[in-house]
């Protein structure tokens, strides 16, 4: 397990849509809106974490990145979602302790964006590492 210098995740409930579903009802696959009542209670989720997200925002759900930066892949995707019940962006950034060749431990998690009447239902906190797959 990787240890992530910055994370901004957005978290959302989404509104019925009419997305494609296979035979049983289920979307396809995401990034389709849920559209049944069962599925519009299960939240997602989408990480814009180092070191890859920042720039795989663009090439795989098409959202540019204004700045370049974690918070502005985070902030474009969230300002794209526009058929949500609600939606929170969630970002931490810690600071690397050279001396101690570590992360500092403490994490502050910050909202820096939310919409909806249940917004603040979301998680308020989002990941710390991620795996590497080579």
């Amino acid at each position: 397990m990787n240890t992530l210098r910055e994370n901004a995740v957005v978290y959302y409930t989404n509104m019925p849509s009419d997305a494609p579903a296979a035979r049983d009802g289920t979307p396809r696959s995401p990034p389709f809106k849920h559209h049944t009542d069962v599925q519009r209670e299960v939240q997602r989720s989408i990480s814009f974490g180092e070191p890859y997200a920042i720039h795989e925002s663009e090439q795989i759900y098409g959202i540019t990145n204004p700045d370049g930066t974690v918070v502005g892949a985070a902030k474009a995707y969230f300002e794209s979602l526009t058929d949500v019940l609600d939606k929170r962006l969630v970002y931490f950034s810690r600071q690397y302790l050279v001396a101690e060749q570590r992360y500092d431990p403490k994490i502050e998690f910050q909202t820096l964006a939310h919409e909806g009447s249940n917004w603040d239902e979301l998680p308020e906190t989002c990941d710390t590492t991620f795996f590497k797959s080579f």
